[in-house]
């Protein structure tokens, strides 16, 4: 089972909520794809690792600049075929990330 706990990230400890919301137009929508993606697998242990490892790589910014370092790791997941279907969308890796990590805020 999957724990999940509130997140804070960046500098001045900004929400992970404030990148979700900038990402997505549906915090809500983004918290269902992350809940049935994480139903859906059987290894928590590699959602908590992407998690970490997301978190880990847009710390320190601020908040365009996540921004921006999140699009491109969501286009280049498209490139490289780093992709999930979750309810019949096909997501990046990052973008299903970003959905799991929208359930701690």
């Amino acid at each position: 089972m999957l724990v999940l706990t509130r997140v804070k990230i960046g500098v001045g400890g900004h929400p992970i909520d404030d990148l979700v919301s900038d990402l997505f137009s549906d915090k809500a929508a983004a918290q269902i794809i992350g809940r049935d993606y994480i139903q859906s697998t059987r290894d928590p242990f590699t959602i908590r690792k992407k998690m970490d490892s997301l978190l880990q790589v847009i710390s320190g910014y601020d908040a365009p600049t996540k921004k921006r370092t999140v699009k491109k790791l969501i286009k280049h997941d498209f490139i490289t075929a780093r992709v999930v279907i979750v309810n019949g969308w096909v997501l990046s890796e990052t973008e299903v990330t970003l959905c799991t990590l929208a359930l701690t805020s």
